[in-house]
């Protein structure tokens, strides 16, 4: 073998060294910096005034569909009930009870009852003092059937959420959507709401604490909420990891070849 001056083997080592600290750079450096945090300006303990009521109840209207469930302490009796309910419907077993255009529904024994204009809980109210003739001590459950939110953009798993009663915030349709991505936009997640004839669109900070009194914080049914994404910043993103990947790649060979260089020549 042929024997290396030491200025020789202390260049190759300079080398080796140089290049390990290359590679090392370009893979730790792939992570991303950008950070983007909800209610970011909140930095101690607060409290708030003005916060828009959780305790807002949906009015029944035509077009609605409602699961109405009634139990008693005679259970084949709420067997028949719930099962003829449901045929009776011309739904079939279990689609729910669609409210016709004149606002009523068609109900096992009770015929056509009016409920458009109802709450969830009035209806049920109503049910169980009508079913009082029928079934002993009857507990009368309703929830909306087609009364949904979609999600949708830059969020983990774009979806349609089913809204069976009132109240879903902001923030629980987000996380039941695998929340934002990375590359999401938090201060500008648009809102669009159709209110009879009417859409609203409108643009939220979730970034900001004034969120939590927006009269949009609690969704409604047939929301649309978009979570946009950045691109710009994604594509210049993806363009540097592009450029530290091959960087790796050249920084590995490169090694290679100066180590092979090193063992022949020692």
């Amino acid at each position: 073998m042929y024997q290396t001056s030491n200025g020789s083997g202390k260049a190759f080592s300079a080398i080796k060294w140089g290049i390990m600290a290359l590679f090392i750079w370009a893979f730790s450096s792939c992570s991303t910096t950008r950070n983007y945090t909800y209610l970011k300006n909140i930095h101690s303990d607060t409290s708030f005034n003005d916060l828009v009521s959780k305790d807002f109840e949906s009015k029944i209207k035509a077009g609605d569909l409602l699961s109405i469930k009634a139990t008693s302490l005679s259970p084949a009796e709420d067997d028949q009930f719930n099962k003829a309910a449901a045929i009776g419907n011309g739904q079939g077993e279990g689609a729910g009870y669609l409210v016709e255009p004149d606002g009523t529904l068609l109900f096992h024994r009770l015929g056509r009852v009016q409920v458009a204009g109802l709450t969830r809980r009035e209806l049920a109210a109503q049910l169980q003092q009508s079913l009082l003739g029928y079934m002993k001590e009857p507990v009368v459950t309703v929830n909306f059937s087609n009364h949904r939110i979609t999600v949708m953009g830059a969020v983990g798993t774009p979806r349609v959420i089913p809204m069976p009663e009132e109240q879903m915030n902001l923030f629980e349709a987000l996380v039941q959507s695998g929340d934002i991505k990375e590359e999401g936009i938090k201060d500008r997640v648009m809102l669009i709401r159709q209110d009879n004839s009417r859409k609203t669109i409108k643009i939220l900070n979730l970034e900001d604490h004034s969120i939590l009194t927006s009269p949009y914080f609690y969704l409604k049914p047939d929301d649309v909420i978009l979570v946009k994404a950045d691109t710009k910043n994604t594509e210049a993103e993806q363009k540097r990891r592009n450029i530290q990947t091959t960087m790796a790649l050249a920084a590995s060979g490169i090694t290679l070849v100066v180590l092979l260089i090193d063992r022949v020549f020692k």
